[in-house]
């Protein structure tokens, strides 16, 4: 019975033990998060209204970003999407989707220009878009497949596939 309850004892810190490792770990993710990076030279802030109006009913060509600083797979995106704008000379039109003069109609724009270019269901960031000069329109959401941004940071391998990814939606 003694021996019995030893086990039983035993497992319990087992297991409390496990879930206290996990809860740190948990933590530790979230303070640990990377500060959203929308401050660079290769990146234009217009009002929302302007830049959804020269991307959805001027179809200007251009670079055009959308995202906001809490969302964990744009704060993993922005460093990378910002050297490869700096290593092809190009700047973006970027829009935080989550600021005050945002409004709900740009983001009713923003959803319907999505749902038509991404043949998604509903709108999700980061979202990156390219308008070519013949008009044709690419596009790109989130970071890489199977990255899970509030669980871990991009490997490096996951960087590098981002990385080939924008450079070819990018380029001219």
């Amino acid at each position: 019975m003694k021996r019995m309850s030893l086990i039983i004892l035993s497992l319990c810190l087992l297991g409390a033990g496990f879930y206290a490792t996990y809860v740190l770990a948990v933590r530790q993710t979230q303070t640990k998060t990377p500060v959203y990076q929308d401050k660079s030279p290769r990146f234009i802030h217009d009002a929302p209204a302007k830049t959804l109006a020269a991307m959805t009913r001027e179809a200007k060509p251009g670079i055009y970003y959308f995202g906001y600083p809490n969302c964990p797979w744009c704060v993993e995106l922005l460093p990378v999407f910002d050297r490869e704008l700096k290593r092809q000379h190009k700047q973006a039109q970027v829009v935080n989707t989550r600021a005050d003069n945002y409004r709900s109609v740009d983001n009713i724009v923003l959803e319907k220009f999505f749902i038509k270019h991404t043949f998604e269901k509903r709108l999700s960031v980061p979202f990156i878009v390219v308008i070519q000069k013949d008009g044709k329109v690419k596009t790109h959401i989130g970071t890489v497949k199977g990255h899970n941004a509030p669980l871990a940071s991009m490997t490096r391998e996951q960087q590098s596939q981002l990385e080939k990814q924008l450079r070819e939606l990018i380029k001219e």
